[in-house]
């Protein structure tokens, strides 16, 4: 099988010029300044970039390149705290940052490739009988970093390099034909399971892909990948037919330059043999448990993952993992008379949808107490909104564009209201849900429909039955009886308590309310259900 991947050229750098003796550079390595991440990084991607374009033989190599393997991985680490769950658009500080991520993860893996090339040139074939040999690490890892490189563009909502799936399949259907997809491979920066595998890391390539990760947080991105650190063995690859198989979710063309895509009874294959199926019905049953668990307010058993891993938004993430790996999403309410190409008003955040569905004015408590601010925002509009322009509308939701956006606009996740430019229809309400940064200043985010409307209202916190503190700005969505959906209550996120007691004035009169169930959270807003008080 001829192997096409991309690797500088050899012979760049002398060889006299890069370190080649594992002891020493393992001491170099170990006097760097991890903390100190940009320098640490200038001096390992030298290192790096000199070892890969470097003729050294194939052994000394690999043993080098796992040397830099923890290294590379903490300073990467400490980078990503520069970008990770900044808006869109990042600051140069945060672009520069992923960029340089990105560079060490290319050079990592370039460096596995050229090991694998070799290989592939001396026609050396892995062998299922045999201990883990020099290729079959080197094609686990190649594929792994591969892997790094598309979750740091899907933490960042760029595109991801073009031709990285095709080499991560011909990566893995090099193995699997030579029957070592599943040999045991020891990684050290994976400490979930004993042992990963050449199989391991492409389901969890496949699967991060599947996950929607440019509608994901970009910190849940990363727990999605770690969740996959430890789960993704048990999700199943089977050869494709021409005939459907109801038992499995997904299809994977191992010749395109994509991931999975979801399995139908339309699929149409016509050449099996370079389509894979993935079937997840046993990885959404063990979410499936895990969710149920927290639900009833006990922690899953972590097995392999940090103790605390399924604290704090793991129960976000599961529920929205069971849904794109296991449930077919639906339909919720009709679609807004949109065009494509229209101008559409945009407002952002539940302090300037308060704003707005208010009629462009503050909102005033029933009780006399002070309007509620506004507070300092990126929107250049004194209105409170900005002009977007409508790419695409479907029937849940719609893809919005923009030019020259300022810094720290927008995340996945943030409350929006829309309505057409001519003002002739209310403020529709909904959630980002996925975002692309097509330039340095243009954004294309992807909007879910949350409710037709909303009145805008003012909360507080009671406590021993007094109102404490400032009024909160929040949002009071409609009733829809179509689909037995009952009132409910968008606030900013922390709010939410079960039966938790508020205070609640809609300009008129003031509720003694009881927060019951929580709909939805996010980073920036919760959306629950409640109930008039008694008393």
């Amino acid at each position: 099988m001829a192997l096409t991947l991309t690797v500088p050229d050899e012979g760049a750098t002398s060889a006299s010029d890069v370190e080649t003796h594992p002891a020493r550079l393992e001491e170099q390595l170990a006097q760097l300044p991890l903390l100190n991440a940009p320098d640490s990084r200038r001096s390992v991607y030298k290192l790096l970039s000199s070892l890969n374009r470097s003729e050294i033989d194939d052994e000394r190599r690999l043993t080098l390149l796992e040397l830099y393997r923890v290294p590379v991985d903490k300073i990467c680490r400490e980078l990503q705290r520069q970008y990770l769950g900044q808006a869109l658009p990042m600051n140069e500080k945060s672009k520069t940052a992923a960029g340089q991520v990105r560079q060490l993860q290319v050079e990592m893996s370039y460096g596995y490739k050229r090991i694998v090339l070799n290989a592939a040139l001396r026609n050396d074939q892995p062998s299922a009988g045999k201990p883990a040999t020099e290729l079959i690490v080197a094609i686990q890892r190649a594929i792994r970093y591969l892997t790094e490189i598309l979750v740091t563009s899907y933490q960042v909502y760029t595109s991801y390099p073009e031709g990285i799936w095709r080499e991560i399949h011909q990566l893995y259907t090099y193995a699997e034909r030579n029957g070592a997809a599943d040999m045991p491979v020891a990684d050290p920066l994976n400490d979930t399971v004993p042992n990963s595998s050449i199989s391991h890391v492409y389901k969890q390539s496949v699967l991060v892909d599947l996950s929607n990760p440019y509608h994901l947080p970009a910190r849940m991105t990363e727990k999605v990948r770690r969740y996959l650190d430890r789960w993704a063995p048990i999700a199943q690859l089977q050869a494709a037919t021409k005939y459907y198989d109801q038992k499995c979710q997904f299809l994977i063309d191992q010749q395109s330059d994509s991931g999975g895509q979801v399995y139908t009874r339309e699929a149409d294959v016509q050449e099996p043999q370079r389509y894979r199926l993935l079937n997840s019905i046993e990885l959404a049953q063990v979410i499936h448990q895990q969710l149920t668990a927290l639900r009833k307010g006990h922690q899953p058993d972590p097995k392999g993952l940090e103790v605390d891993f399924f604290t704090d938004d793991a129960r976000d993430m599961l529920g929205r993992m069971i849904k794109v790996w296991g449930i077919n999403p639906t339909r919720s309410f009709p679609r807004t008379d949109f065009k494509q190409g229209d101008e559409v008003d945009v407002a952002i955040g539940i302090t300037w949808i308060n704003y707005c569905v208010n009629g462009g004015k503050s909102f005033a408590p029933s009780t006399g107490a002070d309007e509620l601010e506004c507070g300092e925002t990126f929107l250049t509009d004194q209105a409170g909104y900005s002009s977007w322009v409508l790419r695409d509308e479907s029937a849940t939701g719609f893809a919005l564009a923009k030019a020259g956006v300022s810094e720290g606009s927008v995340r996945v996740g943030d409350l929006v209201a829309t309505r057409s430019r001519t003002h002739d229809q209310a403020w529709g309400i909904g959630i980002v849900r996925w975002l692309k940064s097509t330039g340095p200043v243009d954004i294309e985010a992807g909007v879910s429909r949350l409710a037709p409307t909303a009145d805008p209202v003012a909360i507080k916190i009671l406590t021993d039955d007094h109102a404490d503190g400032d009024f909160l700005p929040a949002l009071l969505l409609p009733r829809i009886k179509t689909l037995n959906r009952t009132q409910r209550l968008v606030t900013y996120k922390g709010i939410f308590k079960p039966d938790r007691h508020l205070y609640l004035d809609d300009g008129e009169v003031g509720h003694k309310i009881r927060a019951t169930k929580r709909i939805e959270a996010t980073d920036a807003f919760e959306l629950f259900q409640f109930k008039l008080s008694e008393n």
